[in-house]
């Protein structure tokens, strides 16, 4: 990672799910967190997947509800830029893109879904800063997003 990201936060376990998080990643993150007790980070694009990933690690896949006991870390935190970060940080409009038809779709699915819609399940931190971006308020997602995310984490003292 750029900007030395790693050593402002050593020592950390680093793992991608590459993408969407598969069974395996997700039984190892729940693993390490139940056996060494420690802090569960998620750095995810703000953007509706990225969204629907952090939901995935939080609260568990809709395919296997039934085996969320074994997969969730419902601890885990949305580490990173969000959607409201955008003015904060002084985001050129020029590095971002619009929500495209998939993404708005998978907002609604995410706005519809209990965790969400009922009890604010991504923390009320998390839902305040991911709400505005899925409700179409913002309707942007970043272009450049790890070369943002990654000058804005090498800032943050520990």
């Amino acid at each position: 990672m750029d900007d030395n990201v790693l050593q402002k936060l050593h020592p950390c376990i680093v793992i991608t799910g590459k993408g969407f998080p598969d069974v395996s990643t997700r039984m190892m993150v729940r693993q390490l967190w139940c056996t060494l007790q420690i802090p569960i980070l998620a750095l995810v694009d703000a953007d509706p997947h990225g969204i629907e990933i952090l939901s995935v690690y939080k609260f568990g896949s809709k395919a296997l509800s039934f085996d969320a006991h074994r997969l969730t870390v419902p601890v885990i935190k949305w580490l990173g830029v969000l959607p409201t970060d955008i003015n904060r940080l002084s985001i050129s409009h020029d590095q971002l893109i619009p929500l495209t038809d998939r993404d708005k779709c998978k907002a609604r699915e995410l706005l519809e879904r209990p965790y969400i819609k009922i009890t604010g399940g991504l923390g009320t931190r998390d839902r305040d800063h991911a709400i505005p971006g899925i409700q179409g308020r913002d309707s942007s997602s970043f272009f450049h997003f790890l070369r943002v995310s990654c000058r804005y984490l090498s800032s943050c003292e520990n």
